[in-house]
């Protein structure tokens, strides 16, 4: 590889859902599964495998959720389809479920994939991220027992198609506080309109500029330092020879020509042809610009 700093991310969809769902005879439920990036076939435990050994850095959730009904827009060509799925309830629990229920996971990577990673690539790390003094209340109390089903008759998206359909799950939250206001208690959730804020994003987060930097301080061409004995040759430098001067090429004179009118062996002289007792006068059979039948004194 070319050794460029890079992070990688992948959605929910691609860890609990396979791109043969885009064949279902059923053309709702293949539209359903139509997102950017799209489903691959046969590479979800790849995908799995590579959040657990932290090759993929964060899990996000790319929520779009469409009826039916919309996703119908691109029936005649798939191009037109809307691309999107449900996800943001599902993104912690599908990653649970897993990649942390079997073991491929600890905890700790778990928060790092789901949370810390994302605050830090967006360079809002510790505001966002982290459990401190000075950060954000935002908290989620997970409980590692907790099962369901997904269904999409329980899930709370408006969406009448859900892609993890019937998919058991252990693990779950249990509490979850946003600002400090209790938003979710147990099976009860309170969402708050209006209570989101702007979150301005510094740029040049250190999470990845100080990746760069090192990369570019370890391929630094650094100059190689010389002494005059070190610059000493073998034969000595006095039997170098001096460098050959270039001949000074000048450009050729346009305005000076090679040919010497007053010396055409063929053409006769002005004089010779007036003088001539011979003829006295000259018929023009074919002047510039056409015959004529004039004759010319």
């Amino acid at each position: 590889g070319k050794g460029c700093i890079v992070a990688g991310e992948v959605t929910a969809a691609g860890l609990a859902c396979d791109g043969s769902n885009y064949w279902n005879k059923s053309w709702s439920h293949a539209a359903a599964f139509v997102c950017s990036p799209p489903l691959r076939e046969g590479e979800m435990n790849n995908l799995v495998d590579a959040t657990a050994d932290g090759s993929i850095d964060i899990v996000s959730s790319h929520h779009a959720a469409y009826t039916t009904q919309q996703k119908s827009l691109g029936l005649s060509s798939f191009l037109t389809i809307p691309a999107g799925v449900t996800g943001l309830e599902e993104r912690l629990v599908v990653l649970w479920q897993k990649a942390v229920q079997p073991g491929k996971m600890t905890r700790s990577q778990f928060v790092a994939a789901t949370s810390a990673t994302a605050a830090k690539l967006l360079n809002i790390y510790p505001q966002k991220g982290c459990i401190a003094v000075g950060s954000d209340a935002d908290i989620v109390i997970w409980d590692p027992a907790a099962t369901r089903t997904i269904t999409k008759e329980e899930h709370l998206s408006k969406c009448d198609f859900n892609i993890f359909e019937g998919m058991e799950v252990t693990g779950g939250p249990e509490y979850v506080i946003f600002r400090g206001k209790m938003v979710k208690d147990q099976d009860v959730f309170r969402p708050m309109t209006g209570y989101g804020q702007y979150q301005p994003l510094p740029p040049f987060a250190p999470h990845m500029y100080h990746k760069i930097q090192e990369k570019n301080e370890k391929e630094k061409i650094e100059p190689v330092a010389r002494s005059d004995e070190d610059m000493a040759t073998t034969n000595g430098i006095e039997n170098i020879p001096p460098p050959t001067p270039e001949e000074n090429v000048c450009p050729t004179n346009q305005h000076r020509s090679s040919v010497d009118l007053n010396s055409h062996p063929q053409t006769p002289d002005f004089d010779e042809v007036s003088n001539s007792p011979s003829r006295s006068s000259v018929r023009v059979r074919a002047p510039p610009g056409g015959s004529s039948s004039g004759v010319f004194w």
